[in-house]
């Protein structure tokens, strides 16, 4: 695994959390990016992604970046526990969903992936 950038250390909280656990409202047919972007919008927190037709792909949270942590390192999502294996703008949610976003410095399979 590649290295971090150590200019990125004091971005990172120390607990690592961004946003704490936060109970959402959200309507019918609104994703995790929909989700995502409000928040982030609504906290102050830095948001940076590529949005093509039908896909998105965050490429910051933060202020922290993909391959910040090396070539296999970003961000990834999970629903209720479960990664996601097609983007979080595809992901529609349900009532009573858990979302986190994650840091991954190993393409997941440091985070449980």
């Amino acid at each position: 695994m590649d290295q971090c950038d150590t200019a990125k250390i004091s971005i990172v909280p120390t607990d690592g959390v961004i946003l704490s656990a936060t109970t959402v409202s959200f309507s019918e047919g609104e994703t995790v990016f929909d989700v995502l972007t409000r928040m982030c919008r609504e906290n102050s927190i830095h948001l940076e992604y590529n949005k093509t037709t039908g896909s998105v792909y965050v490429e910051g949270i933060n202020n922290l970046y993909e391959f910040d942590c090396g070539s296999l390192s970003g961000w990834m999502y999970r629903v209720n526990g479960w990664f996601a294996s097609f983007g979080m703008g595809q992901y529609p949610l349900s009532g009573g969903d858990s979302v986190e976003l994650i840091y991954t410095c190993d393409l997941g399979n440091d985070v449980g992936d």
